[in-house]
């Protein structure tokens, strides 16, 4: 088969502690676990120190907005670090552990009924019949984010032509999707669920670790500057990870994807070997 272009993939090997496939088809690492859960806020800082600095060097060739908005979403998460000590710290911690009950292969997937930017109804019961991918996202103007939904729009006809549908959620409300992501044409639902309802229900959550991981995904990073994809308004956790479903036609999950970092996402190459096995 061939191989789909998608300059992540370069990232993806280099990525820390990147989750393993389990028996149960997911992959992913586990969200601050209650053991990581304890470390001290001094560590943490450390943690974040090490890696604005990190950021500093390896986007040195960025021009100034680009550089300007990455250090704002920083800044929006460090505020956590520096706030408040360990309760702003405990603020954070909750938002990464909002859910454990993470969805398996095998399991229904649960049900929903929204309504996308286009205001068309969008249900799990109308989809039925196909198979779909219900992908989360960060907010809005996410840089990565809106790279993932430009490999999405290109590989779409394609993906499309073998029956497949495609939900993407975000987090950001309407007014902001259309003036970010929705400035894409995107030939699929796009969905806002500010109040993460879709969410929690999938169990998707955020993680300050895997927020820092996605910061060394120099080259995706790269990539969506040169697309013109910019940071802009922060309405949505900084920290959100991403998540994948494919789900077969009887509603099924077949695959439960878990992003380990803010870049980690389903290889379209997969995705289409997974449609190709359904037909």
């Amino acid at each position: 088969m061939t191989s789909t272009t998608d300059p992540e993939a370069a990232d993806r090997t280099a990525v820390l502690h990147k989750g393993e496939r389990n028996s149960s088809g997911n992959r992913g690492t586990h969200i601050l676990p209650s053991s990581e859960a304890l470390w001290k806020h001094t560590e943490l800082e450390i943690v974040w120190q090490g890696f604005a600095h990190s950021v500093r060097r390896d986007h040195h060739e960025a021009n100034a907005s680009f550089s300007k908005g990455l250090a704002k979403e920083a800044q929006h998460v460090s505020g956590f670090l520096s706030a408040g000590s360990m309760s702003s710290l405990g603020t954070l911690l909750l938002c990464s552990m909002e859910t454990t009950m993470r969805l398996e292969a095998g399991q229904q997937a649960p049900g929903f009924s929204v309504i996308d930017l286009e205001e068309r109804a969008v249900s799990l019961e109308g989809l039925l019949g196909r198979p779909v991918l219900l992908s989360f996202f960060r907010y809005g103007s996410c840089p990565l984010c809106n790279l993932r939904i430009a490999f999405l729009i290109g590989a779409y006809p394609r993906l499309h032509e073998m029956g497949l549908e495609i939900v993407a959620v975000f987090e950001s409300p309407a007014d902001t999707l259309r003036q970010t992501v929705g400035k894409q044409p995107t030939p699929f639902s796009v969905v806002p669920d500010p109040d993460r309802t879709l969410y929690k229900r999938y169990g998707v959550t955020a993680s300050l670790l895997g927020y820092v991981r996605g910061g060394f995904r120099i080259s995706a990073f790269r990539e969506a500057r040169k697309k013109g994809f910019r940071f802009g308004k922060i309405d949505g956790a900084a920290t959100q990870l991403p998540a994948e479903f494919l789900i077969g036609e009887d509603g099924v999950i077949e695959l439960a994807y878990y992003g380990a970092d803010i870049g980690d996402h389903l290889p379209i190459d997969e995705i289409a070997d997974w449609l190709s096995e359904e037909t």
